[in-house]
């Protein structure tokens, strides 16, 4: 089981880096909308195969925790999420809902931060870097 979770970062990687190409990496004078899902899937790989090595060569068993697939199971969730209400609103709501249930902060100080990173995010990958982001069914409108 240790295996696991390195191992789909190491596959997440991987898809973040190819789909990357499907946007220009660099624009003009200046980074375009694939440069940080390459970087950041260069980086999901590296990380992965360091955690197999290390798990390797240790060879410890790994104590298995219930809270250890949260991360997982929310990265899924925001995917669906992302393709039905959109991924800026999605993230806000994944922030809002991480904070609220797994770090246990008040929901006033939760929905602050949620909302100001969903605003954020939109400021920055829609209007500055004109991204295209999954807007779920807002495309329709």
């Amino acid at each position: 089981m240790g295996y696991v979770l390195p191992g789909l970062s190491v596959l997440m990687g991987l898809y973040w880096a190819v789909k990357a190409f499907g946007y220009r990496l660099w624009v003009l004078n200046g980074p375009g909308g694939g440069l940080f899902p390459l970087i950041a899937g260069i980086l999901a790989i590296i990380f992965g195969v360091v955690m197999i090595m290390r798990r390797y060569r240790t060879k410890k068993k790994s104590d298995f925790s219930v809270k250890s697939i949260f991360p997982v199971v929310s990265v899924i969730g925001i995917i669906i999420a992302s393709y039905i209400i959109g991924l800026i609103p999605s993230l806000g709501v994944f922030i809002i809902a991480w904070m609220v249930f797994y770090e246990k902060e008040p929901w006033l100080k939760s929905t602050a931060v949620g909302i100001g990173t969903a605003l954020v995010f939109y400021l920055v990958f829609d209007l500055w870097l004109a991204v295209p982001l999954p807007m779920g069914l807002f495309e329709l409108i």
